[in-house]
Order: C-alpha cells, then structure tokens, then sequence
C-alpha cells in the first residue's frame, strides 16, 4: 500500500494537536502557587461537581483559618465569663463579643478572591483556588484594632469622670468587651502577618474586669414583686442580682434602686395530651429616691409539659435562668448614657 508523503506529515501535527487538548494539571491544585506564594497570600483550595460549588468551598478552605478560631474564641469566652461571675451563668459578655467578631471576620473575609479555575476533562471535577492577600487583611485588622482602643480609651475617660455609679457600669463593660474582641484580632494578626508581632496592647483585660466586678458591688437593689402567679419570682430575682455581682439590699437599705417585678400568665390550656404556660415577665428599675423611672423589660414566657404542674414548674425554672442570664445587661442598659 502507498502511504502519501501527506499522510506523515499528518502524524506529527496530529501529536501536537493531542497533546495540546489534555488540560495541564495547575500546580495550585495539590501544591503551592508560585503566583501566590504563602509569603504574600492566604490560600485555600475547593473542588466540587460545578464551578459555583468549587469556589464557594476554596472560599470556606480559606476563611477556616478564622472560622475555627471565632469558635474557639466564643467557647474561651463562655469559659471566662462563667469563670469570673462564678456561678456559670452569666454569658452576655461573651455573646455580644462573640457577635462583633464573626461579623467584623467576615468584613475582613470579604477580601477573598477566587483567581484561578481549572476542571481536568469534560465531567470532571471543579477546582478553584482562592487568596486573601496578607497585607490587606493585615492592614484591616489593624484598623479594627485602632477603632477598639480608641473606643476603650473614650469610655474609660467618660467611666473615671462621671458620678452616675450606673452609666459608670455601662462605659467600663464597654471597655471590658473591646479589649476581650481586641485580644482576639491579634490573635488572627499571627495568622496574617507572617512576622506574628501584631499591636502592643496598652490595656489589660484582667485588669478591667477586676475595676468592672468593683463597681457591679457598688450597686445595692432592692426587689419588690407585685404579681407572682406561678410563684418563686421573688427568689428568682435575688438570685439573678447575686449572679450579676449587685448586692441584694433590703427595704431598710438607703442608696438602694428599686426593682419592681411582675410575671403575667395569659392562659393555661391543655391541648392534644399537652399543657402550655404563655405569658411574660416584666421588670422596672426604678433610682433609689423610687421616683425616677430608669427603664422597663420584659421577656415572653412559653413552656409545656403533659401536666400541668410540669408546665408550671418548667415556666419558673425559665424565668430563673433567664433573669440569672440577661439581668446584669438589662439593668446596665437602663443606665447607660444614650449614644
């Protein structure tokens, strides 16, 4: 058989042609980028069955190196609230902290950028890769920093000026959750900044908490419970004040403010084998001379059981921790300056 001369040229050009379809494998997918070195970026790498998937999961690879500190941090602060109040119940610090910091991450993870996508073959899987810059992110979190130390420093001068022993409370636990949120952003500063020094701290959070637990003493209160249908608001209320680190003072105490409290039950009802208590609680601090009117609360009341003195049980039992949980901020707020 004759082979045309045209047919051999066809062999080479055929090669190339192949060779050049295969998709090259990027390095990034299973190694470093050279294009993005550690030294410069953050990376994270995803894959999935489409590109959206892909980028969504290099997107979360990366910001896990925040995502697992935020939760380690809101577990470290449950733990030193409960370790400084004692009795384990207190935890609103540590909550609202633990807000600000997942929301002011995802300000700094807004820097992410996927720059390169690659799927080997037709059906294959997705890869992407995504990169934080270090000196951007680094850059943020300084400025976050700044912001909380010149909050700090503005409340702890308003705290030390001021006569109003309530306002006081409210400046110096303002102060208090900037240093706690503070402390954690040059933690996530050791990630980002490969040199790991971060921002000297010029206050100590230890330090605050000691001044802060010395003015909480300095609040006397006295209770006063005008409608109780379920029962146990009175002691629910005295212990809720020594879990926030007040003084539960008596009638006989001057100086004292007044805490009027109410529980309202809307209905008892049994429906489907079940027994619900709806109803609420409702609080109103009052300045010791008992004519000012500092603020009002409630919280909605809603609990069942198969019997209806379960129910009952279960609604007091709720009242108590809620109060023992939420009354330190509720009568700090009360007394806080309007920003």
């Amino acid at each position: 058989m004759k082979i045309s001369s045209h047919s051999w040229l066809c062999v080479p050009l055929l090669l190339v042609l192949g060779c050049a379809a295969a998709p090259q494998r990027p390095e990034w997918v299973a190694g470093t980028s050279t294009a993005y070195p550690d030294s410069r970026y953050l990376v994270g790498r995803g894959q999935g069955s489409s590109p959206a998937l892909a980028r969504d999961r290099a997107r979360a690879d990366l910001a896990k190196n925040f995502r697992v500190a935020v939760s380690a941090e809101t577990r470290d602060l449950l733990a030193y609230t409960s370790r400084s109040d004692g009795d384990g119940q207190s935890s609103e610090l540590a909550s609202e902290v633990s807000r600000h910091i997942v929301t002011r991450t995802d300000q700094v993870i807004e820097g992410v950028k996927i720059v390169e996508q690659w799927q080997p073959e037709e059906g294959g899987e997705n890869h992407a890769l995504a990169v934080l810059d270090r000196l951007q992110a680094g850059n943020q979190l300084r400025r976050l920093i700044d912001e909380l130390d010149r909050d700090t420093d503005l409340r702890l001068q308003r705290a030390r000026a001021g006569d109003a022993l309530l306002p006081k409370i409210g400046d110096a636990t303002a102060a208090l959750a900037a240093q706690v949120e503070r402390r954690h952003y040059q933690d996530y500063l050791a990630v980002v900044d490969r040199t790991g020094v971060g921002v000297p701290p010029r206050h100590d959070p230890v330090r605050l908490k000691s001044d802060l637990d010395a003015l909480l003493t300095r609040v006397a209160i006295r209770t006063r419970v005008s409608a109780d249908p379920l029962g146990g608001l009175e002691k629910a209320l005295g212990g809720a004040i020594a879990a926030a680190g007040f003084v539960h003072a008596d009638d006989a105490s001057a100086g004292a403010y007044s805490l009027d409290g109410a529980s309202v039950v809307e209905d008892l009802a049994g429906k489907d084998g079940w027994y619900w208590v709806r109803g609420r609680v409702e609080l109103t601090l009052r300045e010791p001379d008992g004519n000012r009117v500092l603020g009002t609360h409630s919280w909605p009341l809603k609990v069942s059981a198969q019997q209806p003195e379960a129910a009952r049980m279960r609604a007091t039992e709720q009242i108590a921790a809620t109060l023992a949980r939420e009354l330190r901020g509720v009568v700090v707020r009360f007394g806080a300056p309007q920003e």
